[in-house]
């Protein structure tokens, strides 16, 4: 007899710290709502078979209101159906055993109206906590976006453009494959805003920005750097591969027609580019941005819409 009683209380001990003893050992939390059901729903059914504890009945609405209580908090990873179904489970072992112990009583009545008032309490708070993860998660998810893409163009910005490209580049030249880039800006964009208005001009970038997005790969990323000058990074790129994107990037830009509001009705604007491919070695962004730049430079001293390699050695 000692040692089933001593069994029986080293499986209650067991059960009341399994929750506990999982969070020190780091479970995962996917996993942790169900340790902490199960163990309860198994002590529950435990002191069901343990007649001779005293003051029984107190501890289980103790442990029963605790248990309510504490789950929405606890088992947030449940969606809040799955909270209502173990929930409804503890409640009907919950019933079961004050019903065992207090017959139809009056108690039993009231234990049993209260514990199902905490369930549909219990769900009701999960479902909010549930709603406000998936707000503040959208919420996350715009401010990410507002982030990194500018705002009027929708293409990636200065910032985050800094930020990734760096990081692509270092990894091609350590891998020894080729990147190119390509530096973009409108011809005579001044002019656009000067005789159509600056809404007129918006609409040009738009509309442009999104026609380099097309006409480019998957991999390659397009970023605004600010008025109408663009830059495109071209992983897995060399130069000739890069001037024929370019070449494309720029006819498809000079066959735009681009409506507007006004006597116009749409504008056509053209582009220059200069193309530079990094070297091997240690070049850096920057130095691939300036050897672009020049190469987009002589592209608008020679005439404008048109496309100009870097003959620069690289930095």
């Amino acid at each position: 007899m000692a040692f089933w009683l001593f069994l029986r209380r080293g499986i209650g001990t067991f059960l009341l710290l399994a929750f506990p003893l999982a969070l020190i050992l780091r479970a995962p939390k996917r996993v942790l709502p169900w340790i902490l059901y199960g163990s309860v729903i198994l002590l529950f059914l435990f002191m069901a078979q343990e007649q001779a504890l005293h003051n029984q009945i107190m501890q289980m609405v103790i442990t029963g209101t605790l248990l309510f209580f504490l789950t929405p908090l606890i088992g947030i990873v449940f969606s809040w159906k799955e909270n209502l179904f173990c929930e409804l489970a503890l409640l009907v072992i919950y019933i079961s055993m004050l019903h065992r112990f207090l017959g139809a009583s009056p108690m039993f009545v009231r234990l049993g109206i209260i514990g199902l008032l905490m369930v549909i309490t219990s769900a009701f708070v999960t479902w909010q906590f549930e709603l406000l993860l998936r707000a503040q998660h959208s919420n996350y998810r715009r401010i990410e976006k507002m982030a990194m893409r500018d705002v009027l163009t929708g293409q990636y910005n200065r910032r985050y453009f800094f930020a990734i490209g760096g990081r692509i580049l270092k990894q091609s030249l350590r891998s020894k494959r080729s990147t190119s880039l390509a530096m973009v800006d409108l011809d005579h964009f001044k002019a656009v805003n000067d005789r159509y208005g600056h809404d007129a001009g918006d609409v040009v970038l738009r509309e442009t920005a999104h026609c380099m997005e097309r006409e480019v790969r998957e991999t390659d990323i397009v970023a605004r750097l600010g008025g109408e000058e663009f830059v495109i990074l071209l992983p897995e790129a060399n130069q000739e591969e890069g001037r024929q994107i370019a070449e494309r990037i720029r006819l498809a830009i000079a066959a735009l027609s681009i409506p507007i509001d006004g006597p116009a009705k749409a504008i056509q604007v053209t582009a220059s580019l200069g193309l530079a491919q990094a070297m091997p070695g240690t070049e850096s962004l920057k130095g691939l941005l300036r050897r672009a730049d020049h190469a987009l430079y002589r592209a608008k001293e020679a005439g404008r819409n048109q496309v100009a390699l870097s003959t620069e050695v690289g930095d």
